[in-house]
């Protein structure tokens, strides 16, 4: 695209005429009248309201009040939610009018005529992208099997239709990948406590019955900005909010306490923790023998648990039970029927040497007295004590948290601690206690028809792997080339580690094909670009996020230019590849997996309901209180939550040739970022600590299109410290270079005392073309260790120095 087309400038006179509502109150909406955007009319006489989602992941997903004139969509306000508590809505929100029709807008097939990346293309009709996609795709599964086209989508818009190319994936025995994006946070939860309809953790309104919350890892008055009204509730009720963070944000003001933390260290801080409770005499040592597997009895040989069918005869459901020590008995019990269970010691057992798993953990945590901790985490003894006090003796206490945790090296271990500490310390089961924040996500929508039936599945791959497998050429040391790209709701690109071997990857696919609504910067590096209408132009079926709904979204305008849904796409391209006999007839057709599930049946919810009722709430509690794992019934296997995990498996992408040891694995360990940590003798060269939080006017990559918002925060920046900006001659305002071995990025300085000394942070967002050169995710590394394919953001070095422009 040219220059001048890529341009989004307002006058200041237009901004404040049509951003009236962001500034002001919420309920006066965000309006288009006067911006001049597609001859919208000021004022006009054919009026209606439809009701919406937004739809980034931020994952609030609000509800939208929208208004349509004369077939424009003018304005969008806070919807009112069926549970009060969740009413919200931020600029963003306010903002989609000028997302819909903003320049950015892809508005009709595009084929790539210049190098990729370079922004030259030339208009095509739809059929014409449909046959060369689909031929081309058909030649790939000739010479190199289908596997080899692989499909990729992450969290880009939180609704169902997008999720439709699943099934065509599915239906050509092609490949799909598997998100790396908070991978570490989201997986070890799902196998330490399980999945429910919050996924792994309490819906947020219930941190309004705590009385202590801890919240590492999270800038939450920014990053989940719809839900930390629950924590500062909780907190005019008397709760004590403890914000543990290297730096001072807008969060750490609005809490009790902020405790600065060495960055990457938050798994030795729980590690310490939980062995001072435990040395303390303060586990809770009921709620470990029936909720948890501590109990259970592993074989010192095999680091399996002892299964009641390898000590006798056994029913065969009892078989696979494991055995716990019976102490009135006197022997080893199924689990289930242990009416004594010894939580401590070991035993032998015919020819087997058993122990507890919670021996191991003490084992396990018993160097990490709370002076080691302190040396590591930077947090003095008597804070780290106090902590411990308080959110053993101070509750009902929750861990309030994001994913900022998981982004170092071994930061699935950070919140496998954090889940070791809530369990030993027995706050699970009750309302305010338990997990909440990023790990809360409305699980309730699975569609087991997206499957297609007696077709060879491709290979499931993790997003971080992608380069690697594609740069080796092989994956489990079979060959494995990647010949087509088909990417929607995913803008690779700026937001996969090490950008630069990214677009490497890209440039050596033969094909590559991005469906998304605007140009991002994505899109830019494709061979074809499919135009998929905006949110508000088609109708839709949605969950509510962090929120305990599920939604119906009505269509306010018909879609834009030649843009298409996601559902006429993916039938256009079901018919390219001769499959359009085995596609979903319709988009009711489609639904229809969705509310044939066990929780949609189970909740007596159909799709006929909720296009009358347009919004049904999920949760049991009238204040929406609705903790995780009611009465410490966890939703896992065994119904307990597993502080110890016998054998190492993977939930997002299939593990490639790399040796996992098991050992390490199964109890909570202690791995130290990669690059960040004080002792690494890069930081000669390397001194600063570079990290990211959430930007207020961004979702991840998202609004990047929105002039409104362009102009409160028109370019990117980068905080420093004032000791650390005044040694290398910063002030202000000043253009900086942030550089190390992987990239470089020049951008806008400013100074924050709230920085820690050595640590430089990015109020994320940003993408190519928007910073005055080079880009932030350039910085970012692609290091990862096998047990955890996750993109680590903050685990990077980095020195900034004062920009000479030449």
């Amino acid at each position: 695209m040219s220059e001048e087309k890529t341009r989004r400038d307002i006058s200041r006179r237009g901004f404040l005429k049509t951003t009236a509502a962001v500034v002001g109150a919420a309920a006066m909406g965000a309006t288009l009248a006067g911006c001049g955007k597609e001859g919208v009319a000021a004022s006009g006489n054919n009026e209606h309201f439809v009701v919406n989602n937004c739809r980034g992941n931020c994952v609030s997903v609000c509800r939208l009040k929208c208004k349509v004139r004369d077939g424009y969509l003018v304005q969008t306000e806070m919807q009112e939610q069926v549970l009060p508590a969740y009413n919200r809505v931020c600029s963003k929100g306010l903002s989609h009018p000028q997302r819909t029709y903003s320049d950015q807008r892809v508005k009709y097939p595009l084929r790539r005529v210049g190098e990729r990346g370079s922004d030259q293309w030339e208009r095509i009709s739809w059929e014409d992208a449909i046959s060369e996609i689909t031929t081309k795709w058909k030649q790939y599964q000739e010479e190199s099997g289908s596997p080899s086209i692989v499909f990729s989508s992450a969290t880009g818009c939180l609704s169902t239709s997008p999720n439709v190319y699943q099934h065509l994936q599915s239906m050509m025995g092609a490949s799909k990948t598997s998100i790396s994006y908070d991978a570490a946070g989201i997986e070890e939860g799902i196998k330490v406590v399980g999945s429910g309809l919050s996924m792994s953790a309490s819906w947020h309104a219930d941190m309004h019955n705590a009385k202590t919350i801890l919240m590492p890892g999270s800038n939450a008055a920014i990053s989940m900005v719809q839900s930390f009204h629950f924590a500062l509730e909780a907190k005019d009720a008397g709760a004590t909010l403890i914000h543990i963070d290297p730096n001072y944000t807008i969060t750490s003001e609005k809490c009790s306490v902020h405790i600065p933390i060495v960055p990457g260290t938050d798994c030795a801080m729980f590690m310490g923790l939980t062995n001072y409770v435990i040395q303390q005499g303060w586990a809770d040592e009921s709620f470990l023998k029936a909720h948890t597997n501590a109990p259970y009895l592993v074989n010192k040989a095999t680091g399996f648990f002892v299964r009641a069918g390898e000590l006798y005869a056994t029913t065969e459901e009892e078989a696979s039970v494991a055995c716990v020590w019976d102490a009135a008995a006197g022997k080893a019990v199924p689990a289930t029927s242990a009416t004594d269970t010894a939580l401590e010691g070991e035993y032998t057992i015919g020819d087997i040497e058993a122990i507890t798993a919670y021996e191991l953990l003490k084992e396990r945590l018993s160097e990490w007295t709370l002076e080691k901790t302190s040396e590591i985490c930077g947090i003095p003894v008597e804070k780290l004590e106090w902590i411990a006090d308080q959110y053993v003796h101070h509750g009902p206490s929750c861990v309030f948290t994001g994913y900022g945790l998981d982004h170092y090296n071994g930061g699935h271990m950070t919140y496998r601690a954090m889940f070791t500490f809530t369990g030993v310390c027995g706050q699970w089961g009750q309302s305010g206690m338990g997990i909440v924040g990023a790990s809360t996500s409305n699980s309730s929508l699975s569609n087991a028809r997206m499957v297609a039936k007696d077709v060879p599945q491709g290979k499931n791959l993790a997003v971080a792997k992608l380069y690697e497998i594609a740069e080796r050429g092989t994956f489990n040391e079979q060959p494995f080339p990647i010949r087509s790209m088909f990417i929607w709701m995913h803008n690779y690109v700026p937001n996969v580690a090490d950008r630069q071997r990214a677009i490497r990857f890209l440039n050596s696919v033969d094909l590559v094909v991005v469906a998304d609504f605007n140009m991002c910067e994505t899109a830019r590096y494709a061979d074809i670009v499919l135009p998929v209408a905006g949110w508000y132009e088609i109708e839709e079926v949605g969950h509510g996020g962090t929120a305990p709904f599920v939604n119906y979204l009505e269509k306010a305008i018909d879609p834009l230019y030649e843009s298409k849904s996601d559902f006429e796409i993916y039938k256009l391209l079901c018919e390219g590849m001769g499959l359009g006999d085995k596609a979903f007839v319709d988009l009711d057709d489609f639904w229809s997996g969705y509310f044939e599930s066990p929780v949609m049946t189970g909740l007596g919810i159909t799709l006929e309901r909720l296009k009358e009722e347009k919004s049904i709430y999920l949760g049991t509690d009238p204040d929406g209180f609705d903790p995780y794992a009611p009465e410490g019934k966890f939703n896992t296997r065994d119904g307990r939550m597993g502080i110890y995990q016998e054998a190492h498996f993977r939930i997002f992408g299939e593990q490639d040739f790399e040796v996992v040891d098991p050992d390490r694995n199964r109890l909570v360990t202690w791995m130290p970022p990669n690059e960040v940590m004080p002792d690494n003798p890069l930081r000669e060269k390397y001194p600063l600590v570079y990290m990211s939080f959430r930007n207020r006017y961004r979702t991840h990559t998202q609004f990047w299109d929105c002039a409104w918002l362009k102009e409160i925060a028109p370019e990117p920046t980068l905080w420093l410290n004032p000791d650390d900006a005044a040694a290398r001659g910063i002030q202000g305002g000043d253009y900086v270079r942030a550089y190390n071995d992987r990239g470089f990025v020049v951008l806008r300085a400013e100074i924050n005392n709230g920085v820690m000394p050595g640590v430089v942070v990015y109020p994320k967002g940003w993408q190519e073309g928007e910073h005055k050169a080079g880009h932030i995710s350039d910085l970012t590394s692609s290091y990862f260790i096998p047990e955890m394919y996750n993109c680590y953001y903050f685990d990077n070095l980095c020195e900034v120095e004062k920009y000479q422009e030449a």
